[in-house]
């Protein structure tokens, strides 16, 4: 484990020699760092919410082919169906603390007890790894305290994923769960000889430059398909991915679309011409169309 001096960055610390990296800092930027870097040793990230009442752990797969920026991403979207972890993610936690004449400093107030109780189970998961090593894949761990200051821990697996390789050099990487690539895949075979598609949910990591796609949403009804050819629909899609971004606080959005080439090939000058326009209509936001195929995906 990496201890970093008072006086150092995390930036310019030295992780070579470390077995893990344990982040306890909360801070964003950090954050964006460690999904940045691509040659760091597995991480455990450790947070608290809710005054204290929600202790929440990510832990990295063994070979970083689940990293933090999947698990903040999965953790995001399981929000969207556990009321008590949206409320506890995306409520306003900070108290204006005075330090001084003119001066404050943004924090949350918890009791010490609560802190140590939390902190204690934490610390116990993370022990665990250092005996028995970090699990196959990506592992999040959520404690809760209740009003009778019981704590019940439940952990949650979260898949592997991989990098979509795109057919231009761009400066945003993508990463797409594995259990997304099945969904797709299992609609894929569903529609036979068809095309068929839909639209793509996840998270933007914007300083890190880092996009994970967690989920798809099925074909609107008015969508069309035929062996060469699908076109999205747009019945009912717009509620939809409005009420996605607000059970989640916009951290799970709509990232852009993908269909499938049954029978194989790369982008066509249609596809392309449709992933320009898409990000035109989109402000120029950052935009993922992508083509499943039997060899794997394309990214348009």
């Amino acid at each position: 484990v990496t201890e970093i001096p008072h006086q150092e960055s995390a930036y310019s610390a030295d992780y070579s020699n470390s077995r893990l990296v344990i982040d306890a800092t909360a801070s964003l930027p950090v954050r964006s760092y460690l999904i940045s870097k691509s040659d760091l040793p597995p991480i455990i990230s450790c947070m608290l919410y809710g005054g204290g009442a929600l202790g929440i752990t990510l832990i990295e797969g063994n070979d970083r082919q689940t990293r933090i920026d999947d698990l903040w991403a999965d953790l995001y979207l399981r929000a969207k169906d556990i009321n008590s972890l949206r409320d506890a993610l995306f409520s306003e936690q900070k108290t204006s603390v005075l330090i001084g004449q003119s001066c404050s400093s943004h924090t949350v107030v918890m009791n010490d007890a609560i802190l140590s109780i939390v902190a204690a189970c934490m610390a116990s998961r993370i022990q665990k790894i250092l005996e028995e090593g970090f699990p196959d894949t990506g592992k999040i761990m959520l404690s809760r305290i209740d009003e009778q200051y019981n704590l019940s821990s439940v952990e949650y697996h979260v898949a592997k994923s991989i990098v979509v390789p795109s057919i231009l050099k761009k400066e945003w990487h993508v990463r797409i769960l594995d259990t997304v690539i099945e969904k797709m895949k299992i609609q894929s075979s569903a529609a036979e000889e068809n095309e068929t598609g839909g639209c793509l949910i996840g998270s933007v990591f914007l300083t890190a430059k880092s996009i994970v796609i967690t989920d798809i949403l099925p074909p609107p009804p008015d969508s069309k398909s035929s062996p060469s050819m699908f076109i999205l629909g747009t019945e009912g899609l717009e509620n939809k991915i409005k009420t996605i971004e607000r059970k989640t606080n916009a951290k799970v959005t709509y990232l852009g679309t993908w269909h499938s080439h049954p029978h194989g090939g790369e982008a066509s000058e249609t596809d392309k011409s449709t992933a320009v326009r898409l990000l035109f209509v989109r402000n120029y936001e950052p935009t993922v169309c992508l083509i499943w195929n039997p060899k794997g995906l394309i990214q348009v």
